[in-house]
């Protein structure tokens, strides 16, 4: 038979997980994770706790999310405000921007792209 833990009996095969097509997040970097909490804790002490999710002008995160991409490009690794990784800044802009996206019904208003408007008239943007 399989081990025995105190009275309980552990079987010799593993127990039965249907977790088939969720999403695998065991693959997420925990140290990306980790540095986007950090920039998600700097941002509740500054403004308020979960203060993002009353929604942002889509092309305001866009540009903050640039600006630290650039700075990290120029070698700049860390934001001097708040003394963490610029890429950790860039992930939670990632972040925002996908909640958005995903959320478009409670977003909407806040969706300000330059080019918007013409595909949402069925027109091709190539700009």
């Amino acid at each position: 038979g399989g081990a025995t833990v105190g009275s309980d009996s552990i079987a010799e095969s593993p127990g039965t997980k249907h977790d088939g097509g969720t999403a695998r997040t065991e693959l997420f970097s925990v140290s990306a994770y980790l540095g986007t909490c950090e920039i998600l804790t700097f941002g509740a002490a500054k403004y308020a706790a979960w203060n993002w999710t009353k929604g942002l002008q889509f092309m305001r995160v866009f540009g903050a999310l640039l600006r630290h991409l650039f700075e990290w490009v120029k070698g700049n690794e860390i934001d001097p405000e708040s003394g963490k990784s610029h890429l950790d800044h860039a992930g939670c802009c990632i972040m925002f921007l996908q909640h958005y996206s995903k959320h478009p019904s409670i977003y909407a208003a806040f969706d300000d792209r330059p080019y918007r408007k013409e595909a949402d008239a069925g027109r091709e943007v190539s700009k």
